[in-house]
C-alpha cells in the first residue's frame, strides 16, 4: 500500500532523475512506488527548524563535520519529523537523528 507520509527530497534525488535517460532507473521512480507525497524545501523554515539548525550547527562544528552541510533541509525535516530521501547518504549521516530513505539497489 502507498504510504501517505511526506518525504523531503534532497537535490541529489532530483539531479539523478534529470540526468537519467531511463527515468525508470531513477531513485525518484523507486520512491514513487512506495510514497505518494513529496516536498522539496517548500516547508516553512519556522522557529522549530531554526532551533534545530542552530543545534545541528553547534554539534557538527564541535565534531569537525561542518563540510558543505545543507542546514536547511536537515533541520526542517527533523523539526517536522519527516524523512529525507537522498543519494548522498554520507553527507546526511553526519547529522544525528535524521530519518533517511535510501536507494534499495
Amino acid at each position: 500500500s502507498m504510504e501517505s507520509e511526506l518525504i523531503c527530497l534532497d537535490t541529489s534525488v532530483l539531479i539523478d532523475y534529470f540526468r537519467k535517460t531511463n527515468k525508470k532507473n531513477s531513485f525518484q521512480a523507486e520512491l514513487t512506488q512506495k510514497y505518494s507525497h513529496f516536498a522539496v524545501s517548500i516547508i516553512p523554515f519556522d522557529i522549530n527548524s531554526n532551533i534545530e539548525a542552530i543545534s545541528m550547527y553547534k554539534t557538527l562544528k564541535k565534531e569537525g563535520n561542518l563540510i558543505d552541510i545543507d542546514l536547511f533541509i536537515s533541520p526542517t525535516a527533523k523539526a517536522h519529523n519527516l524523512k529525507i530521501a537522498t543519494l548522498n547518504v554520507k553527507h546526511f549521516n553526519r547529522i544525528h537523528g535524521l530519518n533517511l530513505v535510501q536507494k534499495s539497489n
